[in-house]
């Protein structure tokens, strides 16, 4: 009785992972799409002759330094999705924005963002490792794909929320560390 008890818990368990982490992958993101591109408003300054371009602004910013470790070992693809208070946190398609990166076959990838402004976002991250365009799950739903989350959430029987990921990125906090789950 006891082990058909465990079992059931067991399956339970299983079931609720895997219904909580099955909104949590990034669809595939063509290669033309993956970085946003930059409009050239002006802003004038009526204190000063010159004027600025947002392209010109974004520079002048601290680029947000993502560095991720425990990656595959192998070359294959790392999406990126980044979200802030407004989207839903892990939604396939309300995303604030969403890069693809190439991994070059050791374990850590160190790329910089140049396309954001300062504030509050979260990260939900994987590899795709057979470069197929979506993270692959076992027969449980858990990934089989290294994945991961900013503050490097770990998820236990449900997926994670925006305010247990969230980071502030300014000028004193560009950098972020996230280690993949495999």
């Amino acid at each position: 009785m006891k082990t058909t008890m465990k079992f059931i818990s067991a399956y339970c368990f299983a079931i609720a992972i895997f219904l909580l982490l099955s909104q949590c992958n990034s669809p595939a993101v063509p290669a033309s799409t993956v970085a946003a591109t930059l409009t050239d408003t002006v802003v004038v300054d009526s204190l000063k002759t010159s004027a600025v371009t947002d392209t010109q602004k974004t520079t002048s910013r601290a680029s947000l330094t993502l560095i991720i470790k425990n990656l595959n070992t192998t070359k294959s693809p790392v999406y990126v999705s980044l979200y802030d208070s407004t989207n839903k946190f892990l939604s396939k398609t309300d995303h604030l924005k969403e890069y693809k990166f190439m991994s070059d076959g050791n374990e850590i990838l160190t790329e910089q963002i140049n396309d954001l402004d300062y504030g509050k976002f979260a990260i939900a991250t994987y590899q795709d490792v057979n470069s197929d365009g979506k993270c692959n799950r076992n027969l449980v739903g858990l990934p089989k794909e290294p994945y991961g989350f900013s503050n490097n959430f770990k998820p236990t029987i449900r997926a994670p929320h925006f305010d247990e990921c969230n980071f502030a990125y300014n000028a004193d906090k560009h950098t972020l560390t996230i280690a993949m789950i495999k």
